[in-house]
């Protein structure tokens, strides 16, 4: 996945941009949201360690998984047992089971997470890799999302006054309005149920004056970053507001 030829990106690219203008006509559909790497971590992403082969033969406990995966790497694991446990993820004498001899890294995970959420039905988190140049790290995706979690601020004047002059309604819009609107859309459509205003735990928005503070997660950071220029490249993003207007 993390070196995909020039047609699959084409035909990923194409279907992204498709599930945008399905959402931004029903405003029902869900973005389809591309995948985000940390910044300025240190740390490398699930993905681009995917070509990576772990030797999953008699692998029958998950502690034997984190070993073999650090054998993989060649490097010394860091597994957060506590956290994992307490996510319900299992312990490291939770039982599972490969019929594969070896996988890549993301199969390998695809696999064992899939294991996990059959077993403990109560968790929606799964187990999630971070590679570093000295060692790696195994823990609960929800961790991660915590410990990751960045500050940005995105500047929205040009949608806000987009917003404003497109409105259709017999008041005005303010641009506390409109900022409103841009902020409900973006919370219907990225991890709707991680926000704050949503009653969620993970992301947390504020606006100052036409600009969005939003703290969550690097990989949430770039979804808002994608939704927001694909609202950019839309002429008719406007309209979709008004629905959003509270």
């Amino acid at each position: 996945m993390a070196h995909w030829s020039w047609k699959a990106a084409a035909i990923v690219g194409w279907t992204l941009a498709a599930g945008l203008g399905a959402a931004l006509l029903g405003l029902n559909d869900r973005l389809r949201l591309p995948s985000a790497r940390p910044a300025a971590t240190g740390a490398a992403w699930l993905p681009t360690s995917s070509k990576v082969r772990v030797d999953l033969l008699g692998v029958d406990r998950l502690k034997v998984f984190a070993d073999q995966l650090a054998k993989a790497h060649d490097k010394p694991a860091f597994v957060h047992w506590e956290q994992i446990n307490s996510s319900g993820l299992g312990d490291p004498d939770s039982a599972i089971r490969f019929d594969v001899v070896g996988a890549d890294c993301e199969s390998a995970f695809r696999l064992l997470n899939s294991q996990l959420s059959g077993t403990h039905r109560l968790t929606h988190d799964r187990l999630d890799l971070r590679v570093f140049d000295d060692w790696i790290e195994i823990g609960p995706a929800s961790y991660f999302d915590r410990a990751e979690s960045t500050v940005h601020v995105h500047e929205i004047a040009d949608l806000v006054r987009s917003v404003m002059s497109s409105s259709t309604s017999a008041t005005p819009l303010t641009e506390d309005q409109a900022v409103r609107a841009v902020l409900n859309l973006l919370q219907s459509q990225v991890s709707p149920d991680d926000w704050t205003d949503n009653g969620g735990e993970l992301i947390r928005a504020n606006s100052v004056g036409s600009a969005l503070v939003i703290t969550a997660p690097a990989r949430v950071q770039s979804q808002v970053d994608w939704v927001l220029e694909q609202y950019r490249r839309n002429p008719g993003f406007a309209t979709a507001f008004e629905k959003f207007v509270r």
